[in-house]
């Protein structure tokens, strides 16, 4: 008796929680076509990248450590999918835990803060590979860089006086690392 009492309250606790997770899921399906995109995105350059490589190449060491393999490609990208899930499910989880309670922001909304989160990691990682079948050289501070000047234009367009002094931290904090 006991067992089947046990089984009758875990599958209710499955269906009242479970919906709930379902739906949370549901309403962020296009955040997550947005990670299957840029899942896509960062495979294709990172295949790209390994055959400039592997066209490079000089020596048989260098051909064999760029030989492409498929299977720790697809290893590494179904991780990658997993961590965006990840990202995704921990915002919603704020959101239904904290956002929402107090009218912050709904469930959808963090979610997309993480999806952000992990979307500009990736995209940090593609353009990588993006700038080494070009040729180009990329450091991640330039594109930190970038991101700061493109925040500071952003702001100034609400408040020239915040813009100007978050352009004025920003320069402090670069003449520090000088």
């Amino acid at each position: 008796m006991t067992k089947t009492t046990n089984s009758l309250g875990a599958g209710a606790m499955w269906l009242t929680f479970g919906n709930e997770a379902l739906q949370a899921i549901h309403d962020c399906r296009w955040q997550i076509v947005c990670c299957v995109f840029m899942l896509i995105f960062d495979f294709w350059w990172a295949y790209s990248e390994n055959k400039h490589h592997l066209k490079h190449a000089q020596t048989e060491k260098e051909k064999k450590k760029y030989e492409w393999r498929t299977s720790l490609a697809v290893r590494r990208t179904c991780v990658k999918f997993v961590d965006y899930l990840t990202f995704l499910l921990v915002g919603v989880v704020i959101g239904l835990a904290i956002t929402e309670p107090y009218e912050l922001a709904d469930h959808v909304q963090t979610a997309a803060a993480g999806i952000l989160i992990g979307c500009g990691c990736d995209a940090v990682s593609a353009w990588g590979h993006i700038c080494t079948v070009h040729g180009w050289k990329f450091r991640p501070s330039d594109a930190w860089k970038f991101l700061k000047r493109f925040a500071v234009a952003l702001i100034k367009k609400k408040s020239e006086d915040v813009g100007e002094a978050l352009e004025e931290t920003f320069d402090k904090e670069q003449n520090m690392e000088d």
